[in-house]
């Protein structure tokens, strides 16, 4: 009995995993594909849902030293506070920061307490924001919440970290093409410029 459980297990990890990898696949299109900051931003919320489910999510530019949410989910997230607010130091950083029971937290810091409020106002309970940059400077952020506490396992917070990475480089990808520069490739993908 116990290996019928163990080998029904391995299947349905080894489904999920096909489902990942697929939806990873997908996500590299999408992020060689898109022809605007917007579009991109909201195709990889989209897209990310299958890698990294959410309840809460949302992905801040900046822009002439403002920041702006470029896509966020679900539609009735308040953005004003993300936009209003510069990016914490801690996040730059840091990189990427884990913030358990967001309801209830105290935050001290009061841009990052900004930062936080509309996803409590969504009752996200664990929340993962990562600074989306390359080789410059931070050009955006990424959120990402849950309603359930410590609602991300090691494995999806690096996850997060991989999929921020990757982020980044279709970000200043888009950016370089836009000024007529070289682009990186996408980490996996071979580069359609013959070198990197």
């Amino acid at each position: 009995m116990e290996l019928l459980i163990s080998r029904h297990h391995f299947l349905d990890r080894l489904k999920w995993e096909h489902r990942r990898l697929s939806a990873m696949n997908t996500l590299d299109e999408i992020l060689l594909s898109s022809p605007s900051l917007e579009t991109l931003a909201a195709r990889f919320l989209n897209g990310i849902r299958v890698i990294l489910p959410y309840e809460a999510a949302a992905i801040a530019g900046r822009e002439n030293g403002k920041t702006r949410v470029l896509a966020h989910f679900p539609p009735e997230l308040p953005t004003t506070p993300l936009s209003s607010t510069p990016i914490p130091s801690v996040l730059e950083q840091k990189g990427i920061i884990y913030l358990e029971d967001v309801e209830s937290r105290a935050v001290s810091d009061p841009k990052e307490a900004q930062l936080v409020q509309p996803f409590r106002t969504m009752r996200i309970r664990s929340l993962l924001i990562g600074a989306l940059r390359h080789r410059g400077p931070t050009l955006g952020v990424l959120f990402v919440g849950r309603t359930r506490p410590q609602g991300f396992s090691p494995v999806e917070q690096d996850t997060f970290t991989a999929l921020t990475m990757r982020l980044s480089l279709a970000w200043e990808n888009l950016i370089q093409a836009s000024r007529g520069l070289h682009h990186h490739p996408v980490p996996g993908r071979p580069s359609s410029s013959g070198g990197t």
